[in-house]
Formats: structure tokens, C-alpha cells, sequence
């Protein structure tokens, strides 16, 4: 099989078509197959195309290569975005692990809404990336190999090379007569995927000539076992899922023990937290599931939790725990900016705290604090803060980072659940209720 620029310019036809282009580039033979045959087929594209390079620093020539990058980019008239990686911090995960964790962290955040990240992955990167992950004991997601196309970070990844070996690759850029890098990173065999690659796939190839295909047909019949573990999934998940994306442990229940391990799986995923080990799930099956009512346990993972509450399970970040402090205001504008990426908005309606309020700066936000009681409007009798998270079934975790609006340092509101009874609220036309993203 051979590569020629027409043939990605079908296979970029045949995905979702973005506002432009993000090409992942390091100036090895790869990337700069795929960037070459992006400029060949620029004008049939007609999008625009920006280029990210991201050095790494872990040999003598990293800038070198850098620099080459910019001046191929520069005669390309490629717009060229740069980026140092710092690798020296403390990680667990291995480099391997943490510069590819940093590398897409960068790159995630200099991709624009609705642009296409290209990578240059190709087929025998497919079946390094099987092997790695057989040797992981990872399960079908880990086995189903890299994504042809995938939505991510509010735009797309893809890697349409994906059909062609390196052998395609380095013949097209022979042809082309393109000047590549070489990165002397790639020999060092203390790096897993080089010592499969230096190593392991030369003795396998001596006795299977055509392993790379063969593997790669395994890959397609494990991603389409993916996609129907995800189809279960999805549709159990319908019956188990709750308000405010929480499960049903009584509907969870009734389904088989790997079904329910399924829909936990594809829950968690879905809420775009990474999925957590065989042994996480079974602890989760058996400490969460049979929990008492009126204990909450959790099960950590990273920096994830999913904790048990009542009937239910949440998913949420163990960084929660820690309870914001400061109070400040709400000056007479829509929508206010909360931690955690959430917000305050309000809304115009003929009930709720009057516009004059705003006007005369007196609303303040604040967080929950020892001996807080209210008075729930059309209620009677004072409630703690706590009793009223009870009724309204607000998990213990969740409590502290609730937003109370303040009138005169006198509670009004709690985040979007209820106005106070105490405060003086309005029913004239200018009035506001109170929306809290969550």
C-alpha cells in the first residue's frame, strides 16, 4: 500500500469537518509526512492549518530540532506555536507516562472550539501500542488501540495515518525528498516503547512477516467489541442514572455483575474522569454498592472519587474536601465566576431579591460555616444548614462548596434551591432568581 496526499485528503473528508487545523508536529519523518501532504492538499482543504511543536528537552538537540520545525513551518507559510515542556517534576507514571501527559495538556490548551488536532500515528505505532498494553493487563479500552478520530477538548483528535505503516511513510518522504530529524531518544531501550519497538517486533516479525496487519485486524474486532460494551453501557446507564449525575444503587442492582461493572465503566468515562482499575471497580462493587444508609464511603483513585450516599453514587474530585473561605461580591452584573470553573447567574423574573439590592452593593457570596440555620421561605421553623442538606439529599462531600447568597451578611438564598423566609423579597417587575451552574 502506498501513501500519496489524495488519499488523506479522502480520509480527512470522511471526518467530521472542523474550522481548522492543528497539526502536531516534531520534525521526524512522521509528522513531517503528514504536514508535507497537508500543505499539498492545502488549497483543496481550504481551512485554516496552524502548527504546534513541543520540545521536550531530553536531548542535546532539542532545540536544533525546534529550530528546523520553525524554518519547515516558515517555508510552509504555516502559522508555528513552540512550546518548552519542563519534565523534571516528581512523577510516579514514569517520563514516558508524564511527558506524554504534559505534552497533550499544552496542546489541549491551544486548541481552538470546533479545530481538528492531527497526529502522525500509523500503523506500526498501533501495534507497539497493543503490545504495551497486553503487557499492562489492560482491558478492551486499552486493547482497542488508538482512535482513527475521537471528539476531544472541545474540538477533535485524529490520526489518519493510521492505515499505513512506516515503511508507507518513509517512502513518500523519499519521493518527496523531504529532510527529516532523527530523535536519538527514540534508541534509548530503557523506554518501553522503544525496547518493543528495537527489540521485541524484530523477533516477532522473523516468524510472523505479516504480523502488523494481522494485529491490526485483531485491533478493529476489539474496538468493535468497545463499541458494543459502550452500547450496553449507555443503555443501562439510562436506567441507572439520577439528577445531578449521580447512579441509582437499587437499579444498578438489578444488573449482572458485569453489567453493572460495564455501566460503572462507561459512567465514568462518560463523565470525562479516567477510568480507574479492575481492582478500584470491584471495590467499588463491593464496599460502595452495600454500603449502610447512613454511612458514605469512597474509593479514591487519582485525584477522582466516587463516594456512596443514601441510595446513590456521585462521582466528584477529591480536591473538594477542602472548603473555600473567603466571602466577596456580587456586583450589579449577570453572572459571576465561582472556583472550580462554576458560576453565579441571575435571571430577570417577577419574584426574588430586587434589582435595588444590586444597586446599592449589599450581595455578597459566601460558603457554608459552623451553627448556619435558615429559614426555608413558605416553611416553617428554622432549619440547620445540615437537616436542610438532608431533605434536599446533598451529599455530606458536596455541602461545603454550595454558594449562599448574602444580603447585609444575612443569608437570602442557598446557590439556586431557595430564598430565606427572613429576607424581604419582592414581587415587583425588577427582580432576579438565582441560577447555579454545577
Amino acid at each position: 500500500m502506498t501513501f500519496e496526499s489524495s488519499k488523506l485528503l479522502r480520509i480527512l473528508k470522511n471526518f467530521p469537518k472542523p474550522t481548522g487545523y492543528l497539526v502536531s508536529f516534531s520534525g521526524g519523518l512522521d509528522s513531517h509526512v503528514l504536514l508535507h501532504s497537508i500543505k499539498t492538499i492545502s488549497k483543496e482543504i481550504n481551512l485554516p492549518i496552524r502548527v504546534i511543536h513541543l520540545n521536550h528537552n531530553l536531548h542535546q538537540e532539542s532545540d536544533i530540532h525546534e529550530n528546523h520545525c520553525k524554518e519547515v513551518c516558515s517555508s510552509f507559510g504555516f502559522p508555528f506555536l513552540s512550546f518548552q515542556l519542563d519534565l523534571k517534576g516528581d512523577s510516579k507514571k514514569g517520563l514516558e507516562a508524564f511527558a506524554r501527559e504534559k505534552r497533550y495538556s499544552v496542546i489541549a490548551d491551544n486548541l481552538k472550539k470546533n479545530e481538528m488536532l492531527l497526529l502522525a500515528h500509523h500503523r506500526d505505532d498501533q501495534v507497539e501500542t497493543l503490545f504495551l498494553q497486553l503487557l499492562r493487563g489492560s482491558g478492551v479500552a486499552g486493547l482497542s488501540g488508538m482512535p482513527k478520530v475521537r471528539n476531544w477538548r472541545g474540538g477533535w483528535q485524529a490520526r489518519p495515518l493510521l492505515n499505513y505503516s512506516k515503511d508507507n511513510l518513509r517512502d513518500y518522504g523519499i519521493k518527496n525528498q523531504l529532510k527529516w530529524v532523527e530523535d536519538p531518544s527514540n534508541k534509548n531501550q530503557n523506554f518501553d516503547r522503544n525496547y518493543i519497538r528495537g527489540t521485541l517486533l524484530p523477533i516477532v516479525k522473523k516468524r510472523w512477516k505479516s504480523y502488523d496487519k494481522t494485529v491490526n485486524r485483531s485491533i478493529s474486532h476489539i474496538s468493535n467489541a468497545l463499541i458494543l460494551s459502550d452500547e450496553v453501557g449507555n443503555d443501562d446507564l439510562k436506567l441507572c442514572l439520577k439528577s445531578h449525575n449521580c447512579l441509582s444503587i437499587k437499579s444498578l442492582k438489578k444488573l449482572s455483575f458485569n453489567r453493572r461493572c460495564n455501566a460503572i465503566r462507561f459512567w465514568i468515562k462518560e463523565s470525562d474522569k479516567p477510568v480507574p482499575n479492575t481492582k478500584r471497580l470491584l471495590e467499588i462493587n463491593q464496599t460502595l454498592l452495600n454500603a449502610t444508609f447512613k454511612s458514605s464511603p469512597r474509593v479514591d483513585w487519582g485525584n477522582n472519587s466516587i463516594c456512596s450516599y443514601r441510595d446513590s453514587l456521585w462521582i466528584t474530585d477529591r480536591e473538594r474536601d477542602e472548603r473555600p473561605k473567603d466571602m466577596f461580591s456580587w456586583p450589579n452584573q449577570d453572572r459571576i465566576s465561582l472556583p472550580k470553573g462554576q458560576f453565579l447567574e441571575r435571571t430577570p423574573s417577577n419574584f426574588g431579591i430586587p434589582k435595588k439590592i444590586w444597586d446599592e452593593n449589599r450581595i455578597r457570596i459566601g460558603w457554608r460555616s459552623e451553627g448556619l440555620k435558615c429559614k426555608i421561605l413558605g416553611r416553617y421553623g428554622t432549619r440547620s444548614f445540615k437537616k436542610i442538606c438532608q431533605e434536599l439529599e446533598i451529599p455530606p462531600w458536596n455541602r461545603n462548596h454550595i454558594p449562599l447568597i448574602f444580603i447585609d451578611n444575612e443569608i437570602a438564598a442557598v446557590a439556586d434551591y431557595f430564598f430565606c423566609e427572613h429576607i424581604a423579597l419582592s414581587e415587583a417587575s425588577r427582580c432576579f432568581k438565582i441560577y447555579w451552574s454545577r
